[in-house]
């Protein structure tokens, strides 16, 4: 039984904004729960005094695959495994749901997964509740390739038994000649 488009539309749109919900809670709240009077009170003194916005890209990277070389070097510590293979992992699941939900090409899913990605890294220089890392949306961004191109093989893999499938009902349902 096929299941109709607007049920995995819907589908696909919760587990979205579960992905998303579950996605800025790590990444901006590192699991914790949000303080809006604590984040009113960063964006209070941001306003006050804008300067802390360049003190915080100061303390970021700036420099593409300096924070990759790092995490690469010393992937037998803990936190830098973490933090690279983590910010690979976090948006695979977006580069899926792209592909599920939207059903658009390439292009569209690396730009929505770098969209969302340079959001969040904006989101935590604003809030000054991280740091702004070009790395992570380079990262980011891979993730969500490489979730595109794991449902795109897992389609084509899929697709020759479709095929056969669609093939043996139209012969089991063609009309019979004597």
């Amino acid at each position: 039984m096929k299941a109709n488009k607007p049920s995995v539309q819907l589908i696909v749109l919760l587990v979205s904004i579960l992905y998303f919900y579950l996605l800025v809670k790590i990444i901006l709240f590192k699991f914790g729960s949000p303080d809006p009077s604590f984040l009113l009170g960063q964006l209070r003194r941001l306003a006050e005094n804008p300067g802390r916005l360049l003190r915080g890209l100061e303390l970021g990277n700036l420099v593409p695959g300096y924070t990759i070389r790092q995490n690469i070097d010393h992937l037998s510590n803990g936190t830098d495994k973490l933090n690279f293979f983590g910010n690979i992992a976090l948006f695979v699941p977006a580069g899926i749901l792209i592909r599920i939900g939207l059903g658009r090409r390439l292009l569209l899913a690396v730009l929505i997964s770098f969209a969302v990605s340079l959001g969040l890294e904006i989101s935590q220089l604003v809030l000054m509740i991280g740091t702004f890392d070009v790395d992570d949306l380079i990262l980011n961004t891979s993730g969500g390739l490489i979730g595109y191109l794991l449902i795109r093989m897992a389609e084509a893999l899929d697709a020759p038994f479709h095929r056969k499938a669609k093939e043996e009902k139209q012969a089991s349902s063609a009309p019979r000649l004597l």
